[in-house]
């Protein structure tokens, strides 16, 4: 079993996400994203109330961050989950790609399920290639696996904007995951991304629900919750957002700064909490800046 296991993962050869998590969880400061964590909207998605959860953010808004502290609190908690970041830094266009991501699922999925070896092995011994199989031969073998759980799987989609624009056929990419994600009732989604028409045109149309617009919105003023608004109560406990705003995640630049201040002699010499206060102000929800 498991040389049978090597041989599949070499030939699926999947991107490194330990190394890529374990890269962000030494970058994170301690006590940061705690607010995302204990929203209502993430415990209803951890309770199954809700079964996707569109986390959506501004370029440089700790959202990268904020999903490796998803997949660490769901490991703490014991559960079953996958995870896959869209990164364009992880390899080839098709490495980084939903084929990159189904691949990867499925790797993962090997050290949950043994006897899913045996399924990709035998397409492993038909392939005429040292290259893994095609995404839709992958995905429904993925989707299969889905359909018979009897268990929650968490799904964690970091910066699936990204992965649309290494897509060459995003339309079909999305219509093919919210399908998957509606029919398998045991897998629960967050998706973090930028706000993108596009996601949410598939939302709409694939999950058939009218959502709340994504653009314009306000990132620093408003609630800090986006739902889902629709007279069907069944979608309504389907999906919901949460959007990343000033008003969120200002405390956690404060304390990410004051961090970065007590780590650096010469910084911590130089600048006062004045100073401090003033940096996090002018940040406007943005870790980038």
């Amino acid at each position: 079993m498991e040389d049978r296991q090597r041989k599949v993962r070499i030939w699926l050869k999947p991107a490194n996400l330990d190394d890529e998590q374990r890269r962000r969880q030494k970058e994170q400061v301690k006590h940061t994203n705690a607010w995302f964590l204990a929203h209502s909207s993430f415990q209803d998605w951890l309770e199954g109330t809700t079964r996707l959860l569109w986390a959506i953010g501004k370029p440089g808004c700790g959202k990268s961050i904020l999903a490796s502290s998803i997949v660490a609190h769901l490991h703490s908690q014991g559960l079953q989950s996958l995870k896959f970041f869209f990164n364009s830094k992880l390899g080839t266009r098709l490495d980084a790609g939903p084929l990159g991501l189904v691949r990867s699922f499925l790797a993962q999925i090997m050290c949950i399920d043994s006897a899913l070896v045996h399924t990709l092995h035998t397409l492993y011994q038909r392939s005429s290639s040292e290259e893994a199989a095609s995404f839709d031969t992958l995905w429904e073998v993925f989707r299969d696996w889905c359909s018979s759980r009897e268990q929650p799987l968490y799904c964690i989609i970091d910066a699936l904007d990204k992965g649309l624009e290494m897509s060459e056929g995003p339309d079909d990419f999305l219509t093919t995951l919210f399908i998957t994600f509606k029919e398998c009732e045991m897998v629960r989604i967050v998706i973090l991304s930028r706000p993108n028409h596009k996601l949410e045109e598939h939302m709409c149309q694939d999950l058939e629900s009218t959502m709340d617009p994504v653009e314009p919105l306000s990132f620093s003023e408003g609630p800090d919750t986006e739902t889902a608004n629709t007279a069907d109560s069944a979608f309504h406990t389907l999906t919901t957002q949460i959007l990343i705003a000033e008003n969120q995640v200002r405390s956690d630049i404060d304390i990410y700064v004051t961090d970065q201040v007590k780590r650096t002699p010469k910084l911590k010499a130089w600048i006062s909490q004045a100073d401090i206060d003033n940096l996090c102000a002018r940040a406007e929800g943005m870790f980038l800046w």
